[in-house]
């Protein structure tokens, strides 16, 4: 009786020293990095064609120069208001177009929430795929000659 009781002793000892080092394993940890890319549904996309130059002369005048054409929307009951636009300067109902060298003008589109306010009367036009959104100037006190450009983010609603 006494044999099989050490061996029953070393038996639960060796089980007992074996979890111990499996905890101590499970105890290690890795890190990692992930990324991923999540594509839109929609496929909803915004194209930009500047239609006429603005020329140093055009101040205090509203300039139609460029055109934003949507693509990708889908849905029956799509109005002007679905739509919102920003860019980074977040004027209060412009867009602000900048050179390199650090001139700037204001721009904006009729009848469209842009950077949270809208700076004309609302339009009640339909929106559909190749629907054009004309870009224009608002009255400036100075352009100066040069190349200017913006960052406009285009935001569906109700998609």
């Amino acid at each position: 009786m006494k044999k099989i009781k050490s061996i029953a002793l070393s038996t639960i000892a060796v089980a007992l020293f074996g979890s111990a080092a499996m905890a101590n394993a499970a105890d290690l940890t890795a890190n990692t990095s992930v990324t991923t890319t999540v594509q839109e549904r929609s496929g909803f996309t915004a194209s930009y064609n500047e239609i006429r130059s603005i020329k140093e002369t055009d101040l205090k005048k509203i300039v139609n120069f460029g055109q934003i054409t949507l693509n990708g929307m889908t849905g029956d009951h799509l109005s002007i208001r679905n739509l919102e636009l920003t860019d980074p300067n977040r004027g209060d109902g412009y867009f602000t177009f900048t050179s390199p060298e650090g001139n700037s003008f204001k721009a904006s589109i009729y009848g469209v929430k842009i950077n949270g306010n809208i700076p004309q009367p609302w339009l009640a036009d339909k929106i559909y795929n190749g629907y054009k959104l004309t870009v224009s100037t608002l009255f400036n006190e100075s352009l100066v000659p040069g190349r200017y450009s913006d960052v406009i983010t285009v935001i569906l609603n109700d998609q």
